[in-house]
């Protein structure tokens, strides 16, 4: 499968060299998921992440008998970037191909090889993606914790506690 025409189209490499493209397709081999196959797995050991190039992904949590999506992945986004950036972890969410999906296999080895403009690319999509999530995250902390001061000050003893609103937020309850 010719990748390259597939990753010039991402805006990630608008201007990465095709050569560049080429040689991220040799050390990041491309994978191909039908729509419906489980691609990563809750609890399972994280060793690889993956670039989504073509189609659509969705990423689930499970908690007791409940499973709940948390999001989306689309093409350009990286997927499973836990096992980038800290070894011997495990996931923290499933994840499915909702439609018939091509991704780049993306290891440490390839991240941390000989710089290469896709590469540099695929880090400051990483480091974005982690910013945007993190203030994603302060903000539902600073949405619930408003919440239960305001339980608080009404003395409410059927209001959920932060705890409570917290672990809903992230499909615990």
């Amino acid at each position: 499968m010719n990748t390259v025409p597939l990753l010039q189209q991402l805006p990630m490499f608008a201007l990465v060299d095709p050569k560049h493209l080429r040689q991220l397709a040799v050390e990041a081999p491309p994978v191909e998921f039908q729509e419906g196959a489980t691609i990563f797995q809750q609890g399972a050991q994280a060793d690889v992440a993956l670039l989504l190039v073509h189609g659509q992904l969705v990423a689930s949590v499970a908690s007791g008998t409940a499973t709940r999506e948390v999001g989306t992945i689309a093409p350009g986004e990286v997927v499973g970037e836990q096992a980038l950036l800290a070894s011997g972890g495990v996931r923290s969410a499933n994840v499915t191909a909702s439609t018939a999906s091509v991704c780049l296999l993306l290891t440490n080895q390839i991240l941390h090889a000989t710089p290469n403009p896709a590469t540099v690319a695929i880090e400051n999509k990483l480091v974005d993606s982690l910013c945007a999530r993190i203030r994603r995250t302060n903000a539902s902390m600073r949405e619930a914790w408003g919440m239960q001061q305001v339980a608080e000050k009404e003395e409410h003893e059927d209001q959920p506690t932060l705890r409570g609103r917290i672990r809903h937020l992230f499909g615990a309850d």
